[in-house]
């Protein structure tokens, strides 16, 4: 291990380069953007630079990949619910034509929603229905 003394008392008796670079060292975030008049340390504020903009670019890659992610939950969440939503049309437009012929208004009205929770309330009603007549009134 070698240790090199941040503090000195004369920049004379340490090479020029080694002065910038140990001021570089010492510096602040702030200061280290600075120009300190040295090829060394103008590669390492370059070098700092590149590792910062890829850290940047990963995180963007990375925060792409999660909006993706959740785009991705969201659409199959849909296409589920569209699924059951569909289901339970079918379903219901089944059950109803027991009671005879389904009015074109009534099966427009019924296709249309996509409320999962008013389809399945439709559902019960339907089933608990004596007459196409009732069922309709209870809508």
């Amino acid at each position: 291990m070698i240790l090199i003394p941040l503090e000195r008392k004369n920049d004379a008796e340490v090479p020029e380069e080694l002065v910038c670079f140990l001021k570089f060292v010492k510096a602040d975030i702030k200061e280290r953007q600075k120009d300190f008049h040295n090829e060394y340390v103008r590669k390492l504020q370059e070098f700092i630079k590149h590792i910062k903009k890829n850290r940047e670019m990963e995180e963007k890659y990375m925060l792409f990949e999660e909006l993706l992610k959740e785009e991705r939950e969201t659409g199959r969440k849909e296409g589920l619910q569209e699924g059951e939503s569909i289901g339970m049309i079918n379903s219901l437009t089944m059950l109803l034509k027991n009671f005879g012929e389904v009015p074109e208004s009534l099966q427009k009205r019924i296709s249309e929603e996509k409320n999962l929770e008013t389809l399945n309330l439709w559902f019960q009603l339907a089933i608990q229905a004596d007459s196409l007549e009732e069922f309709i009134s209870k809508m």
